[in-house]
């Protein structure tokens, strides 16, 4: 009887070994660690026209190339030991572009938005009814138009374009501003008529 169970219990350790073997074997082709997705992230979500954002991708194969695309720029580097991969990437055209990480048979990809932002002026000799357009922004963003001492604000609304109106107090000599969350996008002079 002793014997049966002995055999038995060495039946199931045999079982439960194979089981963790079979599951170690179940997990993407270039995941580092294993059992994990490749991922990339980017150090902005919002970013001007020309300026330089850093993606960077993490669980690669160690040793491997990872190819990075963000908008039209490519580019090919090889993961650390640690399965991390990091670059840093001009995005020129403004529109809402997904960056991508491509390890192996993995892809992972992020959005990064770049605005097109621009200034109406009206003819008015007080500069009533000026207005930043704003395009490209995250939906839900919080878009803040800082004139002076005044602040603006409307919401990300994706491809679709925002139109952000705003008093210029009369001889007002300064630079309009426009940020998406925290972050400057761009700066424009503004001027009133006196």
């Amino acid at each position: 009887m002793q014997k049966d169970l002995r055999k038995y219990i060495d039946l199931l350790v045999g079982i439960a070994v194979l089981a963790v073997v079979a599951l170690g074997f179940i997990r993407p082709v270039a995941a580092y660690p294993p059992g994990t997705n490749l991922t990339v992230t980017s150090n902005k979500v919002h970013v001007a026209a020309g300026e330089r954002v850093t993606l960077t991708a993490n669980h690669a194969q160690p040793g491997t190339r990872v190819k990075f695309s963000l908008c039209e720029e490519r580019k090919r580097v090889t993961a650390d030991e640690f399965g991390v991969a990091s670059v840093s990437l001009r995005a020129e055209e403004r529109g809402i572009c997904q960056a991508k990480a491509v390890n192996g048979a993995e892809v992972a990809t992020t959005t990064v938005y770049v605005p097109k932002v621009s200034l109406v002026r009206s003819d008015s000799e007080h500069r009533e009814g000026s207005a930043v357009r704003v395009q490209y922004a995250q939906p839900g963003s919080v878009i803040s138009v800082v004139v002076g001492s005044a602040t603006y604000t409307g919401t990300g609304a994706g491809s679709s374009p925002v139109v952000i109106s705003f008093n210029a107090p009369k001889k007002f000599r300064g630079a309009v501003m426009v940020y998406i969350n925290t972050q400057l996008i761009t700066a424009f002079r503004s001027e009133s008529r006196s």
